[in-house]
């Protein structure tokens, strides 16, 4: 009878208290085993640390100074031993089946080394109160040849590539890109895993809502996509850093500093990543700054073009409720 792969569970936890238990919880009842439930505190200054310690028997904390979340991701899979590696905000949920379904998934396709799926958002109380529903479908997908052409498209299927409670992966392909860049503040962790996995491997979309997303106002960037500062900053943090340990990538990683750039430029943005941006454009020949500044004046008259259309939407809409 073939072994039954063990499954690390890496919770990281930064000043959510009122979560972590939920979300400890939500991995020591799932129906698979064998799994190991690592919980990382990077440095909270609430009481998550109390909390954490009241499951002790039941998971490997590790409790270390506050160092970003690629650092609680780095330090998660150095302390692991699992042959699949499942990550969790602590702010979310499993559903009780979620490792059971990607264990099955990855045993049936061996070829693939991660595991993608749905995510279906609550409110802070974890209600599904929220108008969503998950959008893809299931399939195998290899994006490696168009990831290296500036694409992340080239299936059959849309689909969107879900946050970090979303991501699921073979401990050999991890071992190909942990440890990833830290940093304090503005974080890429997730970003970075997503692209550097569709890069090295394929994978498989699982359209099924395995995780519950807790949307409250400590994440709110995931609903809102409003903050363009941030933005702008993650853009760059992910083009330098996916240039620099895999430059086959650089197609795309001029797209994203592009589209920084027009950021900058469209909201006239003067906090942002200078020394990585100016670090990225020195390593480029002139015709390749070029090209990326002419990308970037398209990307703002593309959003002038749509905001003007969709304002041109809603006035008519109001103008033909109007006259009705």
């Amino acid at each position: 009878m073939k072994k039954k792969p063990l499954v690390s569970i890496i919770i990281n936890n930064y000043n959510y208290a009122n979560f972590i238990a939920e979300a400890i919880n939500s991995a020591l009842r799932q129906t698979y085993q064998p799994i190991e439930i690592i919980v990382v505190d990077d440095g909270s200054t609430d009481n998550s640390r109390t909390i954490i310690n009241h499951f002790q028997a039941a998971i490997i904390p590790i409790f270390k100074e506050n160092g970003g979340q690629a650092s609680a991701f780095n330090a998660g899979f150095a302390a692991s031993s699992g042959d699949i590696i499942c990550f969790l905000d602590a702010d979310d949920i499993f559903v009780p089946k979620k490792v059971a379904e990607v264990v099955t998934t990855l045993q049936n396709n061996p070829e693939l080394n991660w595991c993608f799926h749905d995510v279906q958002l609550v409110d802070q109380n974890g209600k599904q109160t929220l108008n969503n529903s998950p959008k893809n479908p299931s399939f195998k997908c290899d994006l490696r040849a168009s990831i290296q052409q500036g694409k992340i498209t080239g299936t059959a299927h849309y689909f969107e590539i879900p946050p970090t409670s979303g991501l699921c992966f073979n401990r050999g392909l991890l071992e190909q890109i942990l440890p990833m860049p830290e940093g304090k503040g503005i974080s890429i962790g997730d970003s970075y895993l997503q692209h550097a996995a569709l890069y090295l491997s394929p994978g498989f979309v699982l359209g099924k809502p395995l995780v519950l997303q807790r949307i409250h106002n400590n994440n709110r960037f995931t609903l809102t996509k409003n903050h363009q500062q941030t933005q702008a900053k993650i853009y760059i943090l992910l083009s330098y850093w996916l240039k620099h340990n895999f430059p086959a990538l650089k197609k795309l990683t001029d797209k994203y500093i592009a589209l920084s750039l027009s950021l900058i430029w469209y909201y006239q943005i003067s906090d942002f990543n200078q020394k990585l941006f100016q670090d990225y454009f020195k390593s480029l020949t002139i015709k390749e700054k070029n090209l990326i500044r002419l990308r970037a004046i398209y990307y703002i008259l593309r959003k002038i073009f749509n905001e003007f259309s969709l304002n041109s939407i809603i006035k008519k809409n109001l103008s033909e409720r109007w006259q009705n």
